[in-house]
């Protein structure tokens, strides 16, 4: 209500010279005219332009500020920033020379800025003096102002729409006795809308904010502004209402990666693509005469139902995005566009996306020792780039070990490296955290799993009705260690009853051939011993290799759970082998017992060969011989005694082993779908001989 507005024709003034504002109170009455303050006359286009960024951060060395001035700027005009322009030891200690940034009409400069000494929380005045160190002007006010921002997020600025939403601040520069208070805005930081929710902020130099987003419209940005107790506040960022349900992805580095996430409220006009900073600020790392450096990014992407998995339709999408133009090694954000062409903005779902600088790593399981590894980064600087374990990233759990150049036989990609892993605890995933340059932030390039087992024998059983035994080597496990076989160790799987490891008798192992049977005590003072699991393979699918699940405590989902080991038990279908040795001949015939049908079309037509060992990867079921290694693929027959295909029948296969070793013994290897490429070929868990 005591707000007046004044409009003055400034044509007759001269640019770059302040002049006094001045108030006759009662007009044409006695009272005398007098000074209420300085009015700069700014340069054409410096008040229409603004100032960009209109914030910057304290502990930046050089941030430079775009600004708008034609015609009287040049480069001796000389800028800085003060809380009052008619401090003149501001413009001595802080002035820099403008420095004229490409544009069409020569209008666009940067001011080069150093904030590291100002105080946070507060708005500083752009100071400009057109011709520098010559007397002619002074110094005056532009308009524009910049706030100091001494509150870093260390969070994403997105919530979903729901209550309770944290994010977390830090502020070093917060003073003890300073009130920090955070509110919403719709556009700028000088209307405070009262509709918004209130902000709930708690700490002093480490702040947790909690916003009740529920009210909030989903894919629509606010402004973050914080006021730190000087009464006026500044712009901390934007704020993202996201509907996406907040998760983390890793991308490898590729042409093409895809990510996949939960949304509610997504449709197929929705768009979304990777971003260095989704608000897309053009930044100015680099003094005059260079060019801008805009935001790294890709292309958008439109959004598909994910229908791979029935329960997820109507909630879960996917995007493919060129990845090609981003580097590896660093984090990108998620950006969307909820309604695409729309009103809403582009706006932070707060998803952080790794563009992984690693693959082909060369194991995902280790074993608690000196480990190496192998793998491809042609981003990973040699000598530099380092490697760790971790639970996440911002704390590592191992030492930093240094990545190099693999062999030299190698590509120039190939790098390697090694970690000790034996004092972390076992039966756990750990990141693969990869740090590829100085530059570079670590990124999770992996997740491997520390197991505790270290050999596993035999590597298959036989669809038998009686019980047979697996023996582990394990550190860590005891008597409330289970474990089980099955397709998949995610909750529900189909498999083997859980059972409980006994730790092995001296005759077990002396039957295995196993000799180092006495158990020993590890550095990190658990025990490493042999131990022994009973299985009963009848329901198990026979052909399929099957997966060993432990859980270490027995506590099932509490503790550790259940964990993949990755060592693989494939379940054979031969009960019984009639022929025990064949010559190294032409149509040598192999008679088998089988527990389920092994022949026919409806089976998939299994095939049979021999080999030194069998090559668990080859799912083509047409392998060719091998002279000294292995046989051709060839089909299962019925055995001429039976004349239909049945459970517990007899089988044959007529082998070429014109090629094999006489006196050596070859595996029976069998792909139980033959050339129908689901299946891979297994070890049967037994052998013939080869003779003259």
């Amino acid at each position: 209500t005591n707000g007046w507005c004044a409009i003055l024709d400034g044509t007759p003034l001269e640019t770059g010279v302040s002049y006094n504002l001045c108030l006759d109170l009662d007009g044409a009455g006695p009272l005398e005219s007098g000074s209420v303050q300085e009015v700069f006359a700014a340069p054409d286009q410096m008040l229409s332009s603004g100032v960009e960024p209109s914030t910057v951060t304290q502990g930046v060395d050089i941030q430079r500020l775009r600004i708008g001035c034609a015609l009287r700027c040049s480069e001796v005009t000389q800028a800085y920033l003060a809380t009052s322009c008619e401090e003149a030891l501001s413009r001595t200690a802080v002035a820099r020379y403008l420095e004229r940034l490409a544009s069409r009409d020569g209008s666009a400069w940067l001011l080069p800025v150093n904030v590291s000494s100002f105080e946070s929380g507060r708005h500083y005045k752009i100071c400009i003096d057109l011709d520098g160190p010559s007397p002619g002007f002074l110094a005056g006010d532009s308009g524009l102002e910049v706030y100091v921002n001494g509150v870093v997020a260390l969070d994403p600025l997105a919530v979903n729409q729901a209550a309770a939403q944290k994010i977390r601040f830090s502020c070093p520069t917060c003073a003890a006795t300073a009130t920090v208070s955070m509110y919403l805005a719709r556009s700028t930081c000088t209307t405070h809308a009262s509709d918004l929710p209130q902000l709930q902020l708690e700490g002093q130099r480490n702040l947790t904010l909690t916003l009740n987003a529920q009210s909030l419209e989903v894919g629509m940005s606010y402004r973050l502004c914080v006021d730190m107790d000087s009464g006026k506040a500044g712009d901390v960022g934007e704020i993202y209402v996201s509907p996406i349900v907040m998760t983390s992805f890793t991308l490898v580095w590729a042409a093409a990666a895809r990510v996949v996430f939960e949304c509610t409220f997504c449709r197929v006009e929705s768009l979304v693509h990777l971003s260095a900073d989704c608000q897309e600020p053009l930044s100015y790392p680099y003094p005059a005469g260079t060019l801008v450096q805009s935001t790294q990014r890709t292309l958008v992407a439109n959004l598909f139902r994910d229908e791979s998995d029935p329960s997820r339709l109507g909630v879960w999408w996917y995007a493919d995005l060129q990845t090609e133009v981003l580097t590896a090694g660093l984090e990108y954000h998620l950006c969307l566009d909820l309604d695409g062409q729309g009103s809403l903005p582009a706006g932070d779902t707060g998803i952080p996306v790794f563009v992984n600088p690693v693959s082909e790593l060369s194991q995902v399981v280790i074993r608690p020792a000196l480990q190496s590894f192998n793998f491809v980064c042609s981003a990973c600087e040699v000598g530099v780039a380092k490697l760790y374990l971790a639970s996440t990233c911002s704390t590592p759990l191992t030492a930093q070990s240094t990545i190099y150049h693999d062999s030299p036989s190698r590509a120039d990609t190939a790098r390697r490296s090694a970690l000790d892993a034996s004092s972390l605890p076992k039966g756990r995933h750990y990141e693969v955290c990869v740090t590829a340059s100085v530059v570079s932030a670590a990124v999770p390039a992996a997740t491997l799993l520390l197991s505790p087992v270290e050999e596993v024998t035999p590597l298959v059983l036989r669809q038998v009705d009686t019980a047979q035994r697996l023996l582990l080597q394990c550190q860590g496990c005891s008597s409330l260690t289970v474990a089980r076989l099955s397709s998949s160790c995610a909750t529900g799987a189909s498999g083997t009853e859980s059972a409980a490891l006994v730790l092995a008798r001296s005759g077990m192992l002396a039957d295995a051939g196993i000799t180092n049977t006495a158990p020993t005590r590890t550095a990190d003072g658990s025990y490493r011993a042999w131990w022994s699991l009973t299985v009963d393979a009848t329901s198990l699918t026979a052909g399929l290799p099957h997966k060993i699940c432990l859980d270490l405590d027995g506590l099932a989902s509490v503790s550790h759970g259940f964990i993949d080991l990755e060592e693989q038990i494939y379940i054979s279908p031969i009960l019984q082998l009639k022929t025990s040795s064949i010559r190294a001949q032409q149509q040598q015939v192999l008679s088998f017992q089988c527990k389920v049908k092994c022949a026919g079309q409806f089976v998939g037509n299994p095939v049979l060969l021999l080999a030194t060992q069998c090559d668990t990867s080859d799912f083509t079921g047409t392998a060719r011989a091998v002279a000294l290694r292995s046989t051709a693929a060839v089909p299962i027959r019925v055995d001429p005694v039976n004349q239909l295909a049945q459970p517990n029948g007899w089988y044959s296969a007529a082998i070429d082993a014109s090629q094999l070793t006489v006196g050596q013994s070859y595996r029976i290897c069998l792909d139980m779908d033959g050339s129908l490429k689901s299946l891979a070929l297994g070890d049967s868990g037994l052998s013939v001989l080869v003779t003259a």
